[in-house]
């Protein structure tokens, strides 16, 4: 039986059962019932139509529509508010639907008996606006928005297998709203036991379906972009893709609250990008959302605990109508998390029938290798699938890494079997794919120690898995050592195909094809002469980019005609790939490794030649705020070097004060910022030397800030404005409160204001300095005497 058919009869058995309870039933519910059976009638005596291969697209539509149909009557006889609640959110209400689901079987009823000369489309009704829309010009596209993140058909289960797991889901995914909350299911399991193919698997499915919310995969390869602070405006920026309403609700809140776009809070990303439009849309029938591999997850501690948190506790806020399918490692703290929520079905594939998953590899291994007559030849009666599914221990990435090593052109595919099941043995858990990996790198570079080829495979592999995103052939070339030849990357690279990805040109990404080799490496215990140790290839990398930019940063990088030009579009700029990458990511090779003086020459180099280079560059890509963090963490990593530390000091403040200068307009840093850094600052020192032609200023320049910070708000901050002569400083934030300062003594006039039981968003003083009004979240609109610090008259209710 066909999936979507499976799927379509799951979900309108169960619309019509909850239809048939109803007491009073509908009467434009029952004729829609009735349009259904006649097309299906039409298509049982039509049998014979469909044995043409083009036909049968159109019972897979049949089976999407009945699908959306099903959803739609559930709902719909569930909730006795409905109809009454879509009359002026939809075209037509309700019934209005209901005509188009009629619409839709006519279609394809004519379409079947056409043979397609009619044009058909699936009427899918996700959601419904619950207000007033209002006409809004919001550009969404700004927003934080990881889009490689997403499912890859090409990454799901093999045809014909993980059957029974795959229809477990299918059907969590496809039941009727049990509860009053969402449902969570989280997939457990061991590396390589093909966890992932199923997510990718399933989110394939209901996105062929219209039923897809969003899909976010992590990767340890891309942790640096992966993280968990983009989660939930991906998803949120998906959902807007498919939803008209929740592209309405998304874009107010968006208008309101512009920081929203860029903000690390992942907490506020839940709960204003996820929960506040989910409020505003009702949902018919399910909306998926596929979280893949949430034990690499990337960015900082915190975020992911909290992340995690929200995984765990707070999903429940959501409607009923949302599924959310999480793929990880069993690591402990996923599971003290999800194992204690009453909220989440689990699932240990572990635990799954050993039998069935056999029946899966063999079906695999036959697709992959069944044409070989050289394997038939060596092993009769297909004796080398039943060893190789032996082998296989139950790990789907043990079989996949197996077919590639068997495929290798290198000696053939029988003598390459031999090979494999000569160096490999039946074990537990993670030792086979151990010995699997070791079975191939022996193929390649040799058993003995002091092997020169293992030597170089370290340095190379080293490389590739300690950079923060994949990095082409080229690339990894150019970040090689002085004894490295330049064609070494290549050499190693090339033949290590079963392991790795991107190995067919220069210019692809390399990255190892599965976490589980990533593992194997960094173990020393696992992997024995082939280990790589983390810290010396970290130390070894920092050095190589330090290398890179001393080398090729320079001024002008991007050769623009004019120091008076603005930022050019980055798909103008023409920079080599590694020397953004190192630009990008020094500090966080740098801060990887402990404090250590061989790299004190390279920063030395770096801080008083090419600091304003490197921030030159970071501008041309919009990147400033990595600049920042760089020094931050510098300050850290130097703290025992005085000199350096308080350049890093000194170059952050220098960033904080022109960061949106350089951002619009990078030559600026040569003639506007550096001329107008303070007296006393260390980047100016430097640098001004440099810059004999340039603006100076003779008299009136700050030695730094005019004073010290003025503070009180307990939260974050949203605005700020001055009063007409510049004497008064109105501020509000998130902590709800108005307060009032004097610009020139730097010191609390009035306040903390209080009143508003939102956070405050804007205020403007009226006349002078004596009254300003306030505008907050909670609707309000106030009134206040700036000098008394009350409140003048009733708040402004109109909002």
């Amino acid at each position: 039986v066909h999936p979507y058919a499976k799927i379509a009869w799951s979900v309108i058995s169960a619309g019509y059962k909850i239809f048939q309870a109803q007491k009073q039933r509908d009467g434009a519910i029952a004729h829609l019932i009735d349009v259904m059976d006649d097309t299906y009638a039409f298509v049982i005596e039509s049998e014979e139509l469909f044995k043409v291969e083009s036909q049968r697209k159109f019972l897979e539509k049949l089976a999407k529509q009945t699908t959306e149909c099903g959803y739609f009557i559930a709902d719909y006889a569930k909730d006795k508010t409905f109809g009454g609640r879509t009359v002026s959110n939809i075209l037509g209400g309700a019934d209005g639907v209901i005509k188009g689901f009629e619409s839709s079987f006519v279609d394809l009823k004519a379409a079947i008996q056409l043979r397609g000369s009619v044009q058909t489309e699936i009427v899918v009704l996700q959601t419904i606006k619950l207000t007033k829309d209002i006409a809004l010009d919001v550009n969404l596209n700004d927003m934080q928005y990881v889009g490689d993140a997403s499912f890859l058909p090409e990454k799901a289960c093999f045809p014909g297998t993980r059957t029974e797991i795959i229809e477990t889901i299918t059907q969590w995914v496809i039941q009727p709203d049990q509860s009053e909350s969402a449902s969570v299911f989280w997939m457990k399991g061991f590396a390589g036991s093909g966890k992932s193919a199923v997510a990718h698997t399933i989110a394939h499915r209901f996105h062929s379906g219209k039923r897809l919310g969003s899909s976010y995969i992590f990767d340890e390869s891309h942790a640096v972009d992966r993280r968990a602070d983009t989660v939930f405006s991906k998803i949120s920026r998906d959902l807007a893709a498919i939803s008209d309403s929740w592209k309405s609700a998304l874009g107010k809140i968006i208008q309101d609250s512009p920081d929203l776009r860029h903000t690390p809070s992942v907490r506020r990303q839940f709960e204003e990008l996820i929960l506040a439009p989910a409020k505003d849309v009702m949902f018919i029938g399910p909306i998926l959302i596929v979280i893949d591999a949430l034990d690499e997850c990337g960015g900082t501690p915190d975020a992911r605990r909290e992340l995690l948190r929200i995984l765990a506790t707070r999903l429940s806020e959501l409607p009923p109508n949302f599924r959310i399918l999480l793929t990880s490692r069993p690591q402990k703290e996923l599971e003290d998390a999800f194992l204690r929520s009453q909220y989440v079905t689990s699932l240990d594939l572990q635990v799954a029938s050993r039998s069935s998953v056999d029946q899966d590899l063999a079906v695999y291994y036959q697709a992959r290798l069944g044409d070989l007559v050289e394997l038939d030849e060596a092993w009769p009666n297909r004796l080398w699938r039943s060893e190789l599914v032996n082998r296989s221990e139950g790990l789907f990435q043990w079989a996949f890494t197996a077919c590639e090593y068997v495929l290798e052109p290198v000696w053939g595919p029988d003598e390459q079997l031999k090979n494999l099941l000569s160096s490999t043995s039946t074990s537990t858990e993670l030792a086979g794919l151990d010995s699997l990996y070791k079975a191939v790198l022996h193929n390649i570079f040799g058993f003995a120690k002091n092997d020169r080829r293992i030597e170089r495979f370290r340095s190379v592999l080293g490389r590739i898995l300690c950079a923060r995103k994949p990095l082409s052939v080229t690339d990894l070339s150019a970040l090689r050592g002085p004894e490295e030849s330049s064609s070494m990357v290549k050499t190693i690279v090339q033949r290590m195909g079963p392991v790795l990805a991107g190995v067919s040109t220069d210019a692809s990404p390399v990255q190892a094809l599965h976490t589980s080799f990533r593992d194997f490496l960094f173990s020393a215990e696992r992997s024995g002469i082939y280990h790589i140790d983390a810290f010396h290839e970290e130390a070894f990398l920092t050095k190589a980019l330090f290398t890179v930019m001393n080398r090729e940063l320079k001024l002008n990088i991007s050769n623009m005609p004019t120091s008076y030009a603005f930022a050019p579009s980055v798909k103008d700029i023409v920079i080599p790939p590694h020397l953004t990458y190192a630009s990008r990511f020094w500090s966080d090779h740098l801060t990887s490794i402990p404090f250590s003086e061989d790299i004190i020459p390279f920063l030395h180099v770096f801080t008083t030649e090419h600091f304003l280079h490197w921030l030159e560059l970071l501008g041309l890509y919009d990147e400033i705020h990595r600049a920042r963090t760089a020094m931050q963490a510098l300050q850290k990593w130097v703290a025992v070097n005085q000199a350096l530390a308080e350049f890093a000091v000194d170059a952050e403040k220098f960033i904080n004060a022109f960061g949106d200068v350089i951002t619009a307009s990078p030559p600026q840093l040569y003639i506007s910022a550096l001329p107008f850094a303070p007296a006393t600052s260390l980047v100016a020192k430097y640098y001004l030397p440099q810059f004999e032609n340039t603006l100076r200023i003779e008299r009136g320049k700050q030695p730094g800030r005019l004073g010290d910070p003025m503070t009180g708000h307990t939260d974050e901050i949203r605005f700020l404005t001055f009063s007409p002569d510049g004497k008064r400083l109105a501020t509000g934030g998130n902590d709800h409160v108005l307060r009032i300062w004097n610009t020139e003594a730097r010191e609390l006039v009035s306040g903390p204001l209080s009143g508003h039981t939102g956070d405050v968003r804007a205020a403007r003083f009226l006349d002078g300095r004596n009254r300003v009004a306030s505008s907050s979240y909670d609707g309000d609109i106030r009134i206040w005497d700036t000098e008394t610090g009350t409140s003048i008259g009733d708040p402004l209710k109109f909002h």
